[in-house]
């Protein structure tokens, strides 16, 4: 009865609230616009549990509004097992946003005509769509420099294609997360993707072999490219910047991915971080040339280290790094200890200062094991301060220099050395100029060693140096994994 009351109009100044019903199908064939919100309402959130509770009595399968060009807030799709369809051919815009949400029937979206929603696309665990498409979308972006605008596509189990043909903007937002069976997608004119940190995430799609930004061109936020266990290449040809304060680029845990390609990115305005992607073999990255926070190239099993330490060396020599570097883990490491030099049975051939040292194991190990590993070898493991003493070629830190951690002064404080805290930054203990070399070891280590010495604030943690700095590092705790090498006193 109520459908029939509306059944003519051409325009509802409010919302329209589809609840309760037991109608197969809500069409209007006449409806062209609503000054509110259209909402599927076939559950009801219950905040004490934090879970939907499903009306038994929705059985709406089609939604169906031919004429409907414009809406005036939002369209929501709340949790149901019955919607099979939603089609809107000729809407052209939605002032706020589109949410579609656990619809777990739904198998087809017909938004063929829609040119602009201002604020949000979230279409998220609806297990039997298959296809996404907005073919006339342009913009999600609210305007202006802080303008928001977000699409989320994630968790649909079903969902093998993607389709953006003409999206040119994203204001804050784009995330296609955990959809596992989607293979490829491409946004071919997408040019400006976050204005406010947020950025594009790309993670968890576990099928997906390859994707492209073709003219993609600045991330005023994060780019996440994450556990993507099926990717093997990516490109985002055009790609300048990735800027902000903390705008990261994230490139983790992506097990068959070989080679990626950024050859016009210059900047990376936070972390920089390439991580255990197993299989990855190159990049382009010709043009990068700073990084403003921490950089870190680590475990990528078949990347050579030499390609690794060359991009270090052209960003330092052009707008430098921000924050720590990190290369470890890597094809051919240098890190990985120095060749065995102990031969003929002698564990112990390496002379410096009245110390006798061994060669570093092929691995590293926790605390506890290195301390069990030197005693096996018939040696111990070295305090900071006999550690200290293998230092070379950076005052600061080596034997007598002003970085206060002794085997006398082990707190955290010493190793501030004069300065506050919040100006941990200006501690001599942070050694020197980064190196992978072997610039800053007697013996040429360029990896980050255990001793034995323990502060006073924490007994679950001990000291170590790091040989490509040359920087004594505060206490790490015992269960982590670094080069051991052993001494002996004669």
């Amino acid at each position: 009865a109520e459908l029939d009351e509306i059944m003519l109009c051409r325009e509802i100044t409010g919302d329209l609230l589809m609840g309760l019903n037991d109608s197969k199908e809500v069409h209007l064939p006449f409806l062209e616009k609503t000054g509110g919100s259209v909402v599927v309402l076939a559950a009801a959130y219950d905040e004490e549990n934090r879970e939907w509770m499903l009306y038994d009595d929705f059985s709406v399968e089609k939604l169906a509004f031919p004429k409907l060009k414009e809406i005036g807030e939002s369209f929501s799709s709340l949790p149901n097992r019955v919607v099979k369809s939603i089609e809107m051919p000729m809407l052209e815009k939605i002032v706020a946003g589109l949410s579609i949400y656990e619809n777990e029937m739904l198998e087809l979206l017909d938004f063929s005509n829609l040119r602009e929603v201002l604020m949000w696309i979230v279409i998220t665990d609806c297990t039997n769509i298959r296809t996404i498409s907005f073919p006339e979308l342009r913009d999600v972006y609210t305007g202006g420099f802080d303008g928001k605008g977000s699409v989320e596509i994630s968790k649909n189990g079903s969902l093998i294609e993607i389709d953006f043909p003409k999206l040119e903007r994203v204001g804050s937002a784009l995330v296609i997360t955990s959809n596992p069976a989607l293979e490829y997608f491409e946004f071919p004119f997408l040019k400006q993707a976050s204005n406010n940190n947020t950025g594009v995430w790309v993670d968890f799609n576990h099928s997906l072999v390859s994707f492209s930004f073709p003219v993609l061109e600045n991330i005023y936020g994060e780019l996440m490219i994450r556990g993507n266990s099926s990717l093997e290449k990516f490109s985002f040809p055009e790609l300048i910047k990735i800027t902000a304060a903390f705008s990261d680029l994230w490139i983790e845990d992506n097990d068959k991915l070989k080679s990626f390609s950024m050859p016009k990115l210059n900047l990376v305005g936070g972390e920089f971080v390439l991580q255990s992607n197993n299989s990855l073999t190159s990049f382009e990255l010709e043009s990068l040339s700073r990084v403003g926070y921490n950089f870190s190239i680590t475990n990528n099993r078949e990347l050579p280290t030499a390609k690794a330490d060359a991009l270090v060396v052209q960003i330092l020599e052009r707008d430098g790094i921000g924050g720590e570097i990190g290369v470890s883990g890597n094809k051919n490491a240098p890190d990985d200890p120095p060749l065995p030099q102990c031969k003929d049975g002698d564990k112990f051939c390496l002379e410096h200062k009245e110390l006798y040292w061994s060669d570093p194991p092929p691995y590293s190990v926790a605390l506890s094991n290195a301390i069990k590993y030197c005693e096996d070898l018939g040696g111990r493991l070295p305090t900071i301060s006999e550690l200290k003493t293998l230092i070379q070629n950076c005052p600061a830190t080596e034997t007598g220099g002003s970085c206060g951690v002794t085997d006398s002064r082990l707190s955290y404080a010493c190793w501030l050395s004069g300065v506050d805290d919040e100006d941990a930054q200006d501690s001599p203990c942070r050694g020197c100029f980064w190196q992978n070399s072997g610039k800053y070891s007697v013996f040429g280590d360029m990896s980050t060693l255990w001793s034995s010495s323990v502060p006073s604030e924490d007994i679950g943690s001990a000291w170590l140096v790091d040989f490509r700095y040359a920087r004594i590092v505060p206490p790490n705790p015992k269960y982590l994994k670094y080069a051991v090498r052993c001494v002996r006193v004669d």
